[in-house]
């Protein structure tokens, strides 16, 4: 989801959990409902390991 920008901005802090938030307009055509929405992008810490485990 990033751009190209965003994404050179956000790599000056390797050592930060980033969140960068964007505002979708929702387009139907897209296959929304034609209302905005906020979509979270979480950049986590170089080397963080993360894990979901469903029991």
């Amino acid at each position: 989801m990033l751009s190209e920008q965003d994404r050179k901005e956000i790599d000056k802090y390797k050592d930060s959990i980033s969140l960068i938030m964007y505002r979708l307009t929702g387009e139907t055509e897209k296959g929304w409902n034609g209302q905005p929405l906020w979509m979270p992008n979480i950049k986590l810490p170089e080397g963080f390991v993360f894990y979901n485990v469903d029991e």
